[in-house]
């Protein structure tokens, strides 16, 4: 530890879940899961019985949290060994086989989900196993002095049983991420309403300016036309403003009045509660956009792990990781559902938010790709389509039935992995038949920022994106911030 000392190091809270154990070949049906990462029994422990009941395996309760200290290399941003091992005995406590994971490698996960596969071998390094394990960090970092580089480690119970909470460091950066975030929402959101608005009011047509001009018939004498005027002026002119005025104080009082509350900080419980207060459709719609914000943020690190992953889509645990990750994220959508069921919100609001919800999770990939330019490939594309083949599989499961009539809205992401590998071959008039759920202005703005790589090293003719561009329309692209109709 002395050599430590001097060296520049980060603090990380992982939270390391075993999901799954693959491919299993020993002859046992009934294992033990142990882990271990230094000899203090802090650092070590093991999970229930586990029950082999197939190839695949699930694995429930097996969490583990982690308080490391990672010292950086040399070289900046590579750091020491940190290492897990996991260790699979029979019922009797032999050792069937083990494998490590190195913490290390996950140093810059700032808060994200990463899937990864930990091969158990046998001693004669036979692979006995897989485990299927998702590796979740804290958002940012703490570096420390080199005088204060002691690594005192404490274990999930210990850690609660001491009531302390994360260190305030990381508490600290946690509220500056959560700031920036909300803050780019904030303008994104009010840069898509400020086109949108735009965009309306050059549509709105002028009917002053189309109406004929008033036909008049002059009367006999000055004094009827007087009469009539004042008739016209003192009856009918002040009951339209009375109208007018009427309706501009009773429309959007309750839609202000729930703006009003959220000027303030809103739990997702009392947003389901407020679900039922208000019935207003603009009240409701606005509501359900903030709910929907808030939980798709626990769902977003999820796609990004899987959808937006640096893995290779001929690795050959891609299908695997892939295939939990779809899962996961449907089981999330479902979780959200009978949250809301339970708290006795009307069918019609629980399908519109979940509806809102899955277009949330569409235009998150597209808005992430906007922002990521070098995803936009052929390859990427692959790899969606390897999500989505197992979200559309499991959308038609019998668990999943009531979040199903609504999963049409992912159709956006399948879209995009079809441009992404057939744009080739489909001729520009046949674009948005083909692509549906994608507008011609998506289109281009994908195909605008094509790269080649080793699975498609053809770029986009320019040619080609010259006819899209001339198809293309002033409307606005949706976000995911876009409220569903």
């Amino acid at each position: 530890m002395a050599f430590n000392m001097f060296k520049k190091k980060c603090k990380q809270d992982y939270v390391i879940s075993v999901d799954k154990i693959c491919d299993f070949t020993g002859s046992s049906k009934e294992v033990i899961l142990r882990w271990r990462r230094g000899k203090k029994e802090s650092n070590k422990g093991k999970f229930n019985p586990i029950q082999i009941t197939d190839s695949k395996t699930d694995v429930t309760g097996a969490t583990i949290s982690l308080h490391c200290t990672l010292f950086e290399k040399a070289k900046a941003g590579y750091y020491e060994e940190k290492l897990v091992q996991f260790i699979l005995e029979n019922i009797n406590g032999k050792k069937i086989c083990s494998g490590v994971i190195d913490l290390a490698q996950f140093a810059d996960l700032d808060g994200k989900t990463e899937n990864v596969i930990c091969e158990m071998r046998a001693k004669g390094k036979t692979l006995k196993a897989k485990l299927l394990i998702s590796i979740t960090s804290t958002q940012g970092v703490s570096t420390g002095n080199s005088e204060n580089t002691e690594c005192f480690v404490l274990d999930s119970e210990e850690e609660y049983s001491t009531n302390q909470g994360p260190d305030p460091i990381h508490a600290s950066l946690i509220q500056q991420m959560k700031a920036r975030e909300e803050k780019e929402e904030e303008e994104l959101r009010q840069k898509q309403m400020k086109e949108r608005d735009e965009s309306v009011k050059n549509e709105e047509p002028e009917f002053l300016d189309e109406l004929p001009p008033k036909e008049t018939t002059l009367p006999k004498t000055e004094e009827k036309d007087e009469i009539i005027e004042g008739i016209e002026t003192a009856q009918i002119q002040p009951i339209q403003n009375e109208e007018q005025e009427i309706v501009k104080e009773e429309k959007p009082k309750e839609i202000e009045e729930v703006k009003k509350v959220f000027e303030e900080t809103v739990s997702n419980e009392q947003m389901i509660e407020m679900l039922n207060k208000y019935t207003e459709e603009d009240s409701r719609k606005f509501i359900i956009s903030k709910y929907v914000e808030s939980v798709g943020k626990d769902i977003t690190p999820l796609i990004d792990s899987c959808i937006f992953s640096n893995r290779s889509v001929f690795e050959n645990n891609t299908n695997d990781i892939e295939q939990v990750n779809a899962f996961k994220i449907m089981e999330m959508i479902k979780h959200i559902y009978d949250v809301i069921e339970e708290k006795g919100i009307e069918e019609e609001v629980i399908s519109l938010t979940i509806k809102q919800l899955y277009h949330f999770l569409a235009y998150y990939v597209l808005d992430t790709l906007f922002t990521q330019p070098e995803k936009i490939c052929c390859s990427k594309g692959f790899q969606i389509k390897y999500v989505m083949s197992y979200m559309d599989m499991y959308s038609s499961d019998k668990q999943f039935q009531t979040i199903k009539d609504q999963y049409s809205q992912m159709n956006v992401v399948t879209d995009i992995a079809n441009v992404f590998i057939l744009h080739h071959v489909i001729a520009v008039n046949d674009l948005e038949t083909t692509f549906p759920s994608l507008s011609v202005n998506i289109i281009y703005q994908l195909l605008s920022n094509f790269h080649t790589d080793e699975m498609d090293p053809e770029p986009v003719s320019q040619t080609y994106l010259r006819s899209i561009q001339d198809k293309c329309t002033n409307d606005p692209i949706p976000t995911r911030f876009s409220v569903v109709a």
